[in-house]
């Protein structure tokens, strides 16, 4: 039963603070459930900062965004028991941080969750390449190491993810007194994992199912989701989108 809707434009990004029913899917009745849209950015991770999260659901859609603000929120969700709800996308540092974070994780109308580059896979990177890494900050790193710990989830998971875009070519540039940039390329864009993937390979416990779980269907969503020539993963087969 719908009872309360708020909306809140933000930059980039719309806020909705909804009740909802949802003892279908997580314990408990009528539960608070908090709904973010877009980008993740300094102003989500603000605004979540102000939510009173404890023991509540928070409903996702996010593409992505600042690993940094990813990794506050993450903070949040950890100390809070989230529970999370995935509606449409969760990817990149969303997928890196807030599912790892979240107490529960239920993924609804076929989710497309997917991995490309993260810090940890960063720092791994540039550490076997003899790098300097004595300027760079490793906060979000260390982060992402406590979450899988946290969530017993497989810390080198990030080497499936690089093994599935396929690596063709890193190159270290050192810098004066700063963290050494990379120029990096992969043959793939994305992996989108299937459920069987999230389970075994990284150790996700969740309900629901994901977008890769059906190639045909998913390859539809990837053809309106990304540009033309794009390629994605979508399990473990590629697929270059048609930028429908």
């Amino acid at each position: 039963m719908k009872l309360l809707i708020i909306s809140v434009c933000m930059k980039r990004i719309k806020i909705y603070i909804t009740w909802y029913l949802l003892a279908s899917l997580f314990a408990g009745c009528e539960i608070y459930a908090n709904k973010v849209e877009g980008r993740i950015d300094h102003v989500t991770s603000e605004y979540i900062g102000k939510l009173d999260l404890q023991n509540r659901v928070v409903k996702m859609n996010s593409g992505g965004g600042e690993v940094d603000s990813a990794s506050e929120i993450a903070k949040l969700f950890l100390n809070s028991n989230v529970k999370l709800m995935i509606q449409k996308e969760c990817l990149s540092a969303c997928a890196e941080y807030l599912i790892p974070a979240s107490s529960e994780v239920h993924f609804s109308r076929h989710s497309l969750v997917g991995f490309h580059w993260s810090p940890l896979m960063n720092f791994t990177q540039l550490k076997a390449h003899g790098a300097d890494l004595s300027y760079c900050e490793l906060e979000s790193v260390n982060t992402q190491k406590e979450l899988l710990e946290n969530k017993q989830l497989n810390s080198l998971f990030w080497k499936k993810v690089e093994n599935k875009l396929i690596l063709k070519s890193l190159k270290v540039l050192p810098k004066l007194n700063a963290c050494p940039w990379k120029v990096r390329e992969f043959e793939n864009h994305m992996w989108l994992p299937t459920s069987q993937q999230l389970r075994e390979l990284w150790g996700l416990k969740f309900t629901g199912s994901v977008c890769a779980d059906n190639f045909k269907r998913c390859a539809r969503r990837v053809d309106r989701r990304w540009k033309k020539g794009t390629r994605i993963v979508i399990g473990d087969d590629v697929h270059v989108s048609r930028g429908e």
